[in-house]
């Protein structure tokens, strides 16, 4: 997807500067760091023409009703926010103060803020907007939600959520960074709708943003909501500078391509590297549209292979070895993205110090075997044209194993244990990692795997995965890209561990041990220590391969249309806080 608005849970800083884990509430007001990466001086004026990929056939992003329409978080705002150069750290947004104990937490509202209705936000909104998610929206809401034990207003301005007695501090900061980045939506509006069944209906939000119209399946129009309340606040100059936004919806990511190239909108999000270095940079392409690449040093993706444990065909430990030694991930970064990508091993990766991938024997593959492939375009120079010595002597080793462990060939294909062929299919969204698909299919056909690759829209992959319906895919969850291991391990366990080992079918009994002793830890070396193992654990299962991370963003305008400042290498590419001309 090119046009990306991330809903990223995370909540750091403290009046008190309580460093349990690093997860602080700051109570204070934020000191306009965002200065350095919007155009302050930005007029608000122009329509801002963007694009994604996939379909939709309703408005509301918060049930698990039909297809919705994945790009309105413009419209809608939580109790807190993040701050733009500082990763994980939020601040009050919609309310002003939060206090908290071991039962309760107290969320204390601003009483400026409206509705796209006109309609003054208070406690009863966010009262109903947690009772109806906590029963009708996604699954995602109601797991957080489900731990509420009582909601209490005590004023307009003033709510208090209750909940059972949680062991530690850090454990209701944490149940605080993820109660505060609910979109809050508006009880006189919910009153009335039936949920689930809302369709079309615009959900009225408190968003710089609101819907003007709406195409199923192919576009919606956003206008500026020209009383939204943090225009006049000091944090929020300098962003949300267009008055129109139109966000149109293709079906694959070529198409969507080969309209910017035809000026159909404004700006273009290029996911790969190698297309980047090569494609766009000649002479005729560069008089055509402006390019800029930034270095993030904000929390991103790792590529992954995920295998479904709970298929019939992958509960065999052995086979998921076998496939997995087969799959290096320097060799592919190598051949399909220039060395551009960020090596990581397991999930937990970012606590390791990664080391440079050895020196290739570029002579060892056989010409004749690699041409095969049937997938690398004929320009690539020799280099490249070669495999790693370790590829095929893993490919060897892979099939010893299989057979060593009750596995047979008959005519070359992989037979199991019952004389049944190994068949698998890779699931994919991503068509920039089609070719690495294909690799992978040529490397399990190597050990009599047969394998076919499904390349779908965003909409049946997602829905794929929530069904846990595949056997393999890639996958992607979010990296923390520091060094500080008491600040980062609460926001793997909540997010990357859980969502990983739930979509490749390993059992939750196995990793709670270790995130009962994480907590139970604060020190340096106990938490390094305990995340070792945690994370052997989960390669022990032969269930996940971590490929790499791309942690740059390359994006392309029409240089006549958008303008960017000078760009904060801290900060993330915010189309919105960038403007036209002025």
């Amino acid at each position: 997807m090119y046009f990306v608005l991330k809903f990223i849970i995370f909540v750091s800083w403290s009046n008190a500067c309580l460093y349990a884990n690093e997860i602080c509430i700051n109570n204070n007001k934020p000191l306009h760091l965002h200065r350095k990466i919007v155009n302050i001086n930005a007029p608000k004026v122009g329509t801002l023409r963007l694009a994604g990929v996939g379909s939709f056939d309703n408005l509301n992003m918060f049930s698990t009703t039909g297809i919705p329409f994945p790009y309105l978080w413009m419209c809608y705002e939580t109790l807190m926010i993040e701050s733009s150069l500082e990763p994980g750290v939020l601040y009050p947004w919609l309310c002003s103060k939060v206090t908290y104990n071991l039962k309760s937490i107290t969320f204390h509202l601003k009483k400026d803020i409206l509705f796209h209705s006109e309609k003054k936000m208070d406690a009863k909104d966010i009262k109903k907007t947690f009772e109806v998610l906590k029963k009708y929206g996604s699954l995602k809401y109601q797991s957080i939600l489900n731990n509420i034990s009582s909601i209490e207003i005590k004023s307009p301005y003033e709510i208090v959520i209750s909940f059972s007695a949680l062991e530690s501090v850090r454990l209701v900061k944490l149940f605080i960074r993820q109660l505060s980045q609910i979109p809050i939506l508006s009880k006189r509006q919910l009153d009335k709708l039936n949920f689930m069944n809302s369709g079309m209906t615009v959900l009225d939000g408190t968003g710089p943003y609101k819907v003007k119209n709406a195409l199923v399946g192919k576009s919606v129009e956003l206008e500026k909501y020209l009383h939204y309340w943090a225009e006049k606040n000091e944090d929020g100059r300098g962003k949300n500078n267009f008055l129109k936004i139109i966000i149109d919806l293709y079906k694959n990511q070529d198409v969507c391509y080969q309209s910017f190239l035809a000026k159909k909108f404004d700006v273009f999000f290029e996911t790969n590297p190698k297309r980047w270095k090569k494609n766009y940079n000649s002479s005729s392409r560069k008089n055509q549209f402006a390019m800029a690449e930034l270095q993030l040093k904000k929390p991103w993706a790792v590529r992954s292979v995920v295998l479904n444990m709970r298929k019939k065909s992958l509960q065999d430990q052995n086979l998921r070895k076998a496939i997995l030694m087969l799959i290096e991930p320097e060799y592919i970064n190598k051949l399909f993205f220039d060395n551009d990508m960020k090596v990581v091993d397991g999930i937990i990766s970012v606590f390791k110090k990664q080391t440079q991938p050895e020196d290739l024997d570029l002579q060892y593959f056989q010409h004749s075997e690699f041409d095969s492939l049937k997938l690398v375009d004929s320009s690539l120079n020799q280099e490249h044209k070669l495999l790693w010595k370790s590829i095929v002597s893993k490919i060897n080793v892979s099939k010893k194993y299989l057979l060593k462990h009750g596995y047979s060939f008959q005519n070359k294909i992989l037979h199991d244990k019952n004389m049944q062929p190994v068949h698998l299919s890779l699931m994919l969204k991503d068509s920039n990692l089609l070719k690495v698909a294909h690799f992978l299919k040529f490397l399990l056909q190597k050990i009599g795997i047969m394998l076919d690759i499904a390349l779908y829209d965003s909409i049946v992959y997602e829905s794929a995965v929530n069904k846990l319906d595949f056997d393999l895919l890639f996958y992607s969850w979010l990296q923390i890209d520091t060094v500080d291991l008491k600040k980062s391990f609460e926001i793997f366990k909540s997010i990357n561990v859980r969502s990983a080992v739930n979509i490749a079918g390993i059992s939750d009994v196995m990793i709670d041990e270790y995130v009962d002793q994480l907590y139970a830890h604060s020190e340096g070396v106990e938490v390094e220590k305990i995340l070792d193992h945690l994370s052997q654990k989960i390669k022990d299962t032969c269930a996940i391969k971590t490929l790499f991370s791309d942690n740059k963003v390359r994006i392309m305008y029409w240089p006549d249309l958008v303008s960017f400042p000078r760009l904060h290498p801290a900060a993330d590419m915010n189309i919105m806080s960038r403007g036209w001309h002025s």
